[in-house]
């Protein structure tokens, strides 16, 4: 900006003060010097404050005035007239230069005026918030209305405060960052950073900042753009884009894009990327056929801007293969391809088609319908297969053409009820099953059963019906057949006459067979003629009985001939005629169809019943044949029936004379008049007198048990309705002397002619001595013989039946207590079996009387016993009961002078839910005493889960154990024997290691005891003893011929009969001798039978084999069987050397060990040698040999070799002195 310019008026004022200025001046001083200063004062003032029109006006007036006065006054007039004018000259260029460098500092002060104007203009006017911070403190000196928008403060509530005091940093740090940025550098570019707005709201911030000078003072001039959203934009983007990678990298599917000729832009494949082909065309990479087919989906696609599909096949690796390509534009010049492989799709498909294929072939081969219909009220068929045209006459087109074509095919008597089935079945979804009769298109009517399902469609939905329609007919007319032969068989039973019943069998036999045409025809043998007992025929009336000029039934005597039912047509009873076998008389000519059939008793005929027909149509066959003979035994067994009860009748008085003497006793019942008679021997077995008894039959049944009373009255009645051939049964009847016996009682039924009953006679036998027998058998069965106590089968009853009651009941609780006696073996073998056994009963006596009323003891093996404790408040007061029962037992039992102390371990278990069996309940009782005879004899436990899971481990190891022989997993290592005396290994010692393959290398502690107790011990010995001898041969070969081996023996090896054998045997197998071989037994087996064991080492030294005793001062460490054994050395157990030389017990036990061997001349072997200081005490007390890991642990059988060419090394050699 320019000064402004000065007016007129005050130019001349200004003019006019100068003037006077000077002259004042000139007249007060009248010195040239103030002459001087005069003439540049108003100069220098005029040219600071007034253009320089101005001022050279005003220059030119005073150097006039200095001339003028320089020729008037006197003072002046010295300065020389040029002076002035070079004065004047002077003041006029330094008053320019003064000039300019004043208008350069205005214009620099206006232009530093506007920049601020504009600074302030943008800081308050500018969208990013912008702050002005002291760089020290970081107090906030100004803010502009972008940060008062930004952070919702005003800038009254932030100038003065710090941005610590406001909580504006997320994380304070990044201010600290910032300030050691802008120190290092002047200033910060897009530092992103997270900031806390006025309502708590976080956003992120992109910082700038440089440092400046404010009011004197260095400060931070920071501007801050919200990127909140753009982060937000990014993040969103970011996931999108991993989303949609994700899903490309998923995709099994090849995308390609291609341009509008069929050439490769970009490609995405899984797995193997093929960016080679970008560039290329289709055809350069497709067969021509398939290319073509590519280029033209791709036109199509641009064209019409829709997908195009299309499938092809590639022969890739002598394999082919199935893809489908999906086209679709992306934009108007390229096209988006994904190709998929849909080889396993295709030959899914063919399988299926093979599949659907193979079911029709099924379908259609099925004699049954199978249909498909909709879940509608119509039930409107939408498949039928083609055997609907065999079963019900109708094509498959005719059937699904034809509207409720199934419905009108069911039978009028039977559509209401299947129609309302169906419907019913509609509505709730269970499935449609009917039989129900069919008329066929023919008229034929049928038998058919109807199952059907229903099944959903593709959105699971249920509205189709599958099912399957059957022709049951046969089985129809089977059952027909058989409810027919049934009532015949009854009528045979219960027909009042023969007349009756063969009316009887006429009306049923009709049923079945065309039989209006009926007879019977009985052969008298004496007269060689027939009679007919029963006769029904349409057109001829029955022949005369028995007389003279009688015809023969020509056919009726064939059928007798032969012996066989015989069915003939009118064809076949021309031909007999033909054939003379019969005369034409004696056939009627108009006969269809005649089937006979011969009545016989015990192979004998007795005459024949027939059937004939004439209807042409007829047809008959066996199975005709097969219910006619049927027919004709039962009618010859009731003939048979009715000739046996008149032989009855006949027989009554010698069958009353010839079972008077007999033991049973005798009654006779005549209903119509209600008397009955009892013999003599029936009144003997109830205690009364010949008579006392009375006629009344309710003297009888008045008698008998009132638990019997019913069953016995059933089963009187169903024979007397001729429902069983005769009676029979057992039951309680009250003697004279109040108690009740058994008897058996027997009887049969009395018809008369018309088939009504009239009498019943029979016996009774005293079966008392029989049930008691049974009753005691019984009570055998389910009780031990010694203590008489329930047996196991009877307390597994028990249990299941608490089982039941816990299921019913949720306040029931009861327990189930396990009691095994400890040391009962000991008892038997040291005192006898006798004496054992008194025990098992007095054991048996204590817990009987110690028990609460209700509760349920059994004997369930040897030395075992099972408590059922029931109505338990909780399972602590079953642990009660087991405390209790041991204190009972711990009081001694005396027999034959001897005081015997026992104990007993009981294991508890809860009667729960969730056992199924008995079984079950009885396994983890025994698990619980398993594990407190584990934790110490004489304790109690109670049943847990983990008890189960570690028997099952301990199944699947002993699996597993047996698998491990059958793999081979079992491995022999050696440990070397180390003779302290010669410096040298002069042996090994084989052990077992199991190489599992799953848990690793077990030890033998971890699977001997289980092989001990499966039997597994003595085929895994048997393989340990050969492996290890074998490899002592093989030391002999490689040059060492006294190296020993010594073989751990198992109890159970050296219990099972054979040692000796097995050890000569692997000795004569290996080749080795016997003096190589050590075994080595622990003192609990050399103690179990000591003459047994004596014996057997005797035989083993025998043959030259040492006997060693493993794990010395663990057992027994009796001195008597060091004498009496053949002992040539002791192990001394690594329990006792591992605390040598710090523990003193142990150094005395080991050195009293030593000394004692010493002193018996048996050499001592020390297991488990770890150290130097174990090594040199062992060495001062004259221990022979050593073993463990400071000579070496156990190695591979290959490793050996290693170890004796090597021995031990120096280091070894020198802590041995």
């Amino acid at each position: 900006m320019r000064p402004k310019r000065p007016s007129t008026a005050q130019l001349i004022l200004a003019y006019l003060a100068l003037i006077g200025l000077v002259c004042l001046a000139v007249l007060l001083w009248q010195a040239p010097l103030w002459i001087g200063l005069a003439l540049i004062a108003p100069l220098l003032f005029g040219a600071l404050e007034f253009p320089r029109r101005a001022y050279l006006p005003l220059l030119f007036l005073i150097t006039a005035i200095m001339l003028w006065l320089n020729t008037r006054l006197p003072a002046v007039q010295t300065t020389p007239p040029a002076s002035i004018l070079m004065g004047s000259l002077v003041t006029l260029l330094a008053t320019e230069i003064i000039r300019r460098k004043a208008l350069a500092w205005q214009a620099t002060q206006h232009a530093l005026q506007q920049s601020e104007e504009k600074y302030a203009s943008i800081f308050q006017i500018g969208p990013d918030a912008m702050v002005v911070s002291r760089l020290d403190d970081g107090c906030l000196l100004a803010v502009n209305q972008a940060f008062t928008r930004l952070s919702g403060y005003s800038a009254e509530e932030v100038i003065g405060k710090t941005s610590t005091e406001l909580g504006s940093w997320l994380y304070p740090h990044d201010r600290n960052i910032l300030v050691m940025m802008l120190r290092q550098n002047g200033e910060v570019q897009d530092m992103e950073t997270a900031l806390i707005v006025k309502n708590g709201r976080p956003i992120t911030g992109l910082i700038s900042a440089r440092l400046i000078h404010w009011g004197g003072q260095r400060c931070i001039l920071m501007t801050i753009r919200d990127i909140s959203e753009r982060k937000r934009m990014e993040e969103a983007l970011r996931t999108s884009e991993q989303k949609t990678q994700a899903i490309l990298s998923a995709m099994p599917d090849r995308i390609f894009v291609l341009d509008g000729r069929g050439n490769y832009i970009s490609v995405h494949t899984p797995n193997t990327p093929e960016t080679n082909i970008i560039g290329k065309n289709l055809r350069d990479r497709l067969p021509a056929e398939v290319a073509r087919s590519g280029l033209t989906a791709i036109r199509a696609a641009l064209q019409t801007g829709k997908l195009q599909v299309f499938e092809y096949s590639l022969e890739e690796q002598q394999d082919l293969r199935f893809y489908e390509a999906r086209v679709v534009p992306n934009g108007t010049r390229q096209v988006l391809a994904i190709v998929r492989d849909i080889t396993e799709q295709k030959q899914a498909q063919l399988r299926l088609n093979q599949t659907e294929q193979r079911y029709r072939n099924l379908v259609e081969q099925l004699s049954a319908v199978i249909y498909i219909d909709l879940r509608n009220a119509e039930s409107t068929c939408i498949y039928v297969s083609r055997q609907v045209e065999k079963i019900f006459g109708y094509t498959p087109k005719e059937w699904l053409s034809t509207p409720l074509c199934w419905l009108n095919s069911i039978h009028p008597e039977d559509r209401e009820r299947v129609k309302a089935l169906h419907l019913d079945c509609n509505q709730t979804g269970a499935d449609f099953l009917a039989e129900y009769r069919i008329i066929t298109k023919t008229g034929q009517v049928i038998w058919v059963e109807d199952r059907a399902a229903l099944t959903p469609n593709q959105d699971g939905e249920m509205t189709f019906w599958q099912g399957l329609i059957t022709d049951i007919t046969p089985r129809k007319r089977s059952e027909a057949i058989q409810s027919a032969l049934y009532r015949i068989a009854q009528a045979v039973l219960s027909a009042p006459t023969p007349q009756a019943l063969y009316a009887s069998i006429h009306q049923t036999l009709n049923e079945l067979l065309p039989a209006n045409n009926f007879y019977i025809a009985l052969f008298d043998t004496e007269t060689k003629r027939f009679s007919y007992p029963y006769w029904s025929h349409e057109r001829r009336p029955a022949p005369p009985d028995n007389i003279e000029d009688q015809q023969d039934d020509g056919l009726a005597h064939l059928v007798l001939k032969l012996g066989e039912a015989l069915l003939l047509d009118s064809n076949r009873i021309a031909e007999l005629i033909q054939n003379a076998e019969i005369s034409p008389d004696q056939a009627d000519p108009d006969i269809c169809v005649w089937l006979g059939c011969p009545l016989q008793i015990e192979g004998r005929s007795i005459g024949v019943l027939a059937i004939q027909t004439y209807q042409p149509d007829t047809h008959l066959g066996e199975e005709e044949k097969e219910i006619l003979r049927f027919v004709s035994g039962q009618i010859a067994m009731a003939i048979d029936r009715k000739q046996a009860e008149a032989n009855l009748r006949e027989s009554e008085e010698r069958y009353a004379l010839a079972t008077e003497g007999a033991n049973d006793g005798l009654w006779d019942w005549n209903l119509r008049s209600n008397v009955i008679y009892f013999s003599n021997r029936w009144h003997e077995i109830l205690g009364f007198a010949n008579g006392a008894l009375g006629t009344s039959p309710e003297a009888w049944f008045s008698r008998i048990h009132s638990q019997d009373l019913e069953c016995v009255m059933a089963e009187l009645s169903m024979h007397l309705r001729g429902e069983t051939p005769h009676f029979e049964s057992e039951y309680r009847i009250a003697a004279n002397d109040g108690h009740f016996c058994w008897v058996l009682t027997r009887g049969l039924a009395v018809r008369d002619a018309s088939g009504q009953v009239y009498r019943m006679a029979g016996s009774m036998s005293d079966i008392s001595a029989r049930k008691a027998d049974l009753e005691r058998l019984a009570h055998d069965a389910m009780h031990d013989p010694l203590t008489n106590l329930p047996n196991r089968a009877y307390f597994l009853d028990q249990v299941q039946h608490a089982l039941e009651r816990v299921r019913r009941r949720s306040d029931y609780r009861a327990a189930v207590l396990f009691l095994d006696l400890d040391r009962f073996k000991i008892v038997n073998e040291s005192l006898g079996h006798a004496i054992g056994d008194q025990l098992i009963i007095d054991v048996a006596q204590r817990l009987k009387a110690s028990l609460r009323p209700g509760d349920t003891l059994a004997r369930t093996g040897g030395d075992e016993f099972a408590i059922l404790v029931e109505d338990l408040n909780n399972l602590s007061e079953a642990s009660q009961i087991a405390n209790q029962l041991q204190q009972k037992l711990s009081a001694p039992f005396e027999f034959q002078g001897y005081e015997i102390y026992t104990s007993v371990t009981i294991g508890i278990v809860q009667v729960e839910e969730r056992y199924s069996s008995p079984q079950d309940l009885m396994r983890d009782a025994d698990a619980a005493t398993y594990r407190a005879k584990a934790n110490g004899r004489g304790g109690i436990e109670i049943f847990d889960i983990q008890m189960h899971t570690a028997s099952m481990q301990l199944l699947k190891l002993e699996s597993e154990l047996r698998r491990a022989i059958e793999r081979h997993e079992l491995r022999v290592y050696f440990q070397p024997i180390f003779s302290l005396k010669q410096r040298k290994i002069t042996g090994f010692e084989a052990l077992l290691r199991w190489q599992h393959p799953i848990r690793g290398t077990l030890l033998p502690a971890q699977f001997i005891g289980l092989a001990e107790e499966t039997g597994l011990i003595l085929p895994i010995g048997r393989w340990v003893l050969h492996t290890a001898c074998t490899q002592a041969k093989q030391w002999i070969k490689s040059g060492y011929p006294d190296i020993q081996i010594a073989v751990n023996i198992s109890a159970g090896q050296f219990r099972a009969a054979g040692i000796l054998n097995l050890v000569q045997e692997t000795l004569r197998e290996t080749g080795l001798p016997g003096h190589l071989l050590k075994v080595e037994i622990t003192e609990n087996i050399a103690m179990q039978d000591v003459e047994a064991t004596s014996k057997a080492l005797d035989d083993l030294t025998a043959m030259r084999v040492q006997v060693l005793i493993d794990d010395f001062g663990t057992g027994y460490s009796s001195l008597n069987y060091l004498k009496r054994f053949p002992v040539a050395a002791l192990k001394i157990d690594q329990s006792f050397i591992r605390g040598i030389p710090n523990n003193s017990d142990d150094v005395a036990i080991t050195s009293a060990i030593l000394a004692m061997a010493k002193a018996l001349k048996i050499q001592v072997i020390a297991e488990g040698v770890e150290n130097r200081e174990q090594v040199h005490f062992l060495l001062q007390n004259d221990c022979d040999q050593i073993q463990g890991f400071w000579v070496s642990p156990a190695v591979p059988g290959v490793a050996t070799l290693r170890l004796l060419q090597h021995g031990l090394d120096e280091r070894h050699l020198r802590q041995l002195g």
